[in-house]
């Protein structure tokens, strides 16, 4: 009962910090220019994309998209994007790079809780075939 009164709790403070984070990326947004909002949109397909590898490096704090033969990097106040012919390597406003960074980390984060049922079912499943072929053998 606390658990669940902390949690929605936790998920109001969070709604209230998405929505002035939304507000405060939309007044950044329309300081870019058509250069950085382009590249900003790619990041955001490439990290929407199921197909897209995803990775952070902790100790540089640098994050890594990998889609085919496009590869980004998303650094502080920077991205670099490089598609096998040409390499782009763009300046950006540091608290644009923070929504998409924070998209990136929403990504994996989902990407981490579906892998994470889907071992919890494979366990469920072991410990239900465990426990039929306990109670057979206890009945004979």
């Amino acid at each position: 009962m606390i658990k669940r009164l902390y949690n929605r709790i936790l998920f109001r403070i969070r709604r209230i910090y998405v929505s002035q984070n939304n507000k405060r990326f939309q007044k950044i947004k329309s300081v870019l220019s058509t250069e950085q909002l382009q590249i900003g949109e790619i990041c955001k397909l490439l990290i929407l994309d199921p197909d897209s590898d995803l990775l952070i490096a902790p100790v540089s704090g640098a994050y890594y998209i990998k889609n085919g033969e496009l590869f980004c990097k998303i650094d502080y106040g920077r991205i670099l994007l490089i598609n096998g012919k040409y390499s782009y390597d763009i300046t950006i406003n540091p608290d644009f790079i923070l929504g998409i960074r924070n998209l990136f980390c929403q990504n994996l984060e989902a990407r981490r809780r579906k892998m994470e049922l889907q071992m919890l079912q494979n366990i469920r499943k072991s410990l239900g075939t465990i426990y039929t072929d306990l109670k057979t053998k206890n009945d004979i």
